[in-house]
């Protein structure tokens, strides 16, 4: 692989060795978790809100949120990564936007479950009011 970095890998007791790795597949295990943090902080709020008095087309439309909007968004970062890291030389400016690429990923994983299911709340009293 053309891009890659040092992780640390403990192996044989107190030995220390890096082996590189490429940052696609670094890319695809975060992709992977962020995209299951995702769907568990979703689940969790759309939970709460339901319990909250929220409709219950809220889950609904979270299934919706999940699969047309995070899970196409996370493949495409993953794939990008893996067209970098075939193609370009390693160097600092490439770790930097994967790290940039990252925080991304995690800030997007993190806060759009927040924002819609808090944003849900704020409407629901005016949908329950309505019917």
């Amino acid at each position: 692989m053309a891009t890659s970095y040092s992780s640390r890998d403990w192996s044989r007791g107190n030995v220390y060795s890096a082996r590189p790795v490429s940052l696609g597949h670094a890319m695809t295990r975060h992709v992977a978790a962020a995209v299951v943090v995702f769907a568990i902080l979703q689940i969790w709020l759309v939970n709460a809100a339901i319990g909250a008095g929220a409709p219950r087309i809220v889950s609904a439309v979270a299934l919706l949120v999940l699969m047309a909007l995070a899970i196409p968004l996370a493949r495409r970062a993953e794939r990008r990564w893996y067209g970098l890291a075939q193609q370009a030389l390693p160097s600092p400016t490439l770790t930097a936007r994967f790290r940039r690429d990252v925080r991304r990923v995690w800030g997007f994983a993190l806060l759009v479950p927040v924002c819609w299911i808090s944003t849900a709340l704020f409407f629901a009293p005016a949908a329950i009011a309505a019917n």
